[in-house]
């Protein structure tokens, strides 16, 4: 039997739970807000050449998943051809979303973006103190990723990470 690591027993707290469940909302919303009907004002492929993303006529190319999701938050949040995001622009009727999708909607247009340094590692959850780089007033803050706090133990390094933080019932988590 395989022995568990500190942090693998810590993937079973209560906050990890959360953390699942808010995921699986996420999930869900995303794949609610490309089928709004909002989405049809908003054009990917203009979005994408404004980030300068490669482009073949109406084809998009990617060279990683780093790009696919880069261009997915800069779309949903960033592009504003009429002066507001696809996120501000999608406005769901009563039951649309589930209470937890709801939850994760106003978080995620509450959101930021920013550098942030990875300032200690949690021995025994798969969380990661974060300091922000661009915003020293920022407090630091524990964020909770179990494949990225994974990857920067194995990596036993300190890195930089750009990412945009999502915070709700009490957690920071990556967008």
């Amino acid at each position: 039997m395989p022995i568990q690591s500190n942090r693998s027993r810590g993937a079973d707290s209560p906050d990890i739970a959360t953390y699942r469940a808010l995921r699986a909302a996420g999930k869900s919303w995303f794949a609610k807000i490309v089928r709004h009907p909002a989405n049809r004002q908003f054009d990917l492929v203009k979005a994408a050449k404004n980030l300068k993303h490669p482009v073949l006529g109406r084809t998009l190319v990617f060279e990683d998943e780093t790009a696919g999701a880069v261009l997915a938050d800069y779309y949903l949040f960033d592009y504003r051809p009429a002066g507001k995001s696809l996120a501000e622009t999608c406005v769901f009727s009563p039951g649309e979303l589930t209470p937890l999708e709801a939850e994760f909607h106003q978080a995620k247009l509450a959101s930021r973006t920013s550098l942030f340094e990875v300032a200690a590692l949690h021995d025994e959850r798969p969380k990661i103190l974060l300091r922000d780089r661009l915003n020293k007033d920022a407090p630091e803050f524990w964020l909770t990723d179990l494949a990225l706090a994974e990857s920067f133990h194995r990596i036993g390094a300190k890195v930089l990470v750009f990412t945009r933080v999502v915070s709700l019932r009490g957690l920071h988590m990556t967008g």
